[in-house]
């Protein structure tokens, strides 16, 4: 079909007009290149290009990726498995998988490492985070650790919480009245006031 209501010429597609109210798929001619184009409304927003060149734009006539999203205000892409399904995104370097973003079959925010066989990062739903560093330092404040955990800043442990060395229950706590108290065993065997 051929639309010459304009100086532009749309050929090879679809164009309703039934006055401005329609929806097109058309190819654009846009010089040696054409674009196909998904257009609605009165004006003929366009939804969605397909340029010559292979990107698709969702929201922009000038996609400068494979996939490209754009809107003026806050911008998702959802992916929606049925219950109890996995959900994700793989990550590949020429045609081998190397990392993916996945939604877990219970819930959890997994980063997946090909690679090395196994899980980096496991949030769970019950907002538990966890590490799974099998090898290697985590650095907070630091791009070169040095220790299992380097932290370049100061560490704040709130709330009457504690910190626990080995297996023999042994750690630094405090109280409500701000005290700091050694522990073995569960049990308070030095306090230090405020």
């Amino acid at each position: 079909m051929t639309d010459t209501s304009n100086a532009t010429v749309y050929d090879q597609g679809i164009y309703y007009n039934a006055t401005n109210d329609s929806l097109s798929i058309r190819e654009w001619q846009n010089g040696a290149n054409s674009d196909i184009r998904l257009e609605t409304g009165a004006s003929g927003v366009n939804v969605m290009i397909m340029k010559a060149s292979g990107n698709v734009g969702i929201g922009t006539t000038a996609p400068s990726t494979l996939l490209h999203l754009s809107s003026t205000g806050n911008t998702f892409g959802t992916f929606n498995s049925a219950a109890g399904s996995q959900s994700g995104l793989v990550l590949a370097d020429g045609g081998t998988n190397k990392w993916q973003v996945i939604k877990n079959t219970d819930n959890a925010f997994v980063l997946y490492d090909y690679v090395a066989n196994r899980n980096v990062i496991r949030s769970a739903s019950n907002g538990d985070l966890t590490l799974m560093q099998t090898t290697g330092n985590v650095g907070i404040g630091t791009t070169a650790p040095t220790f299992s955990l380097d932290v370049a800043g100061n560490i704040r442990v709130r709330d009457q919480n504690s910190i626990q060395f080995g297996t023999a229950d042994i750690g630094i706590a405090s109280n409500a009245s701000g005290d700091m108290l050694l522990e073995t065993g569960n049990s308070t065997r030095l306090t230090i006031l405020t």
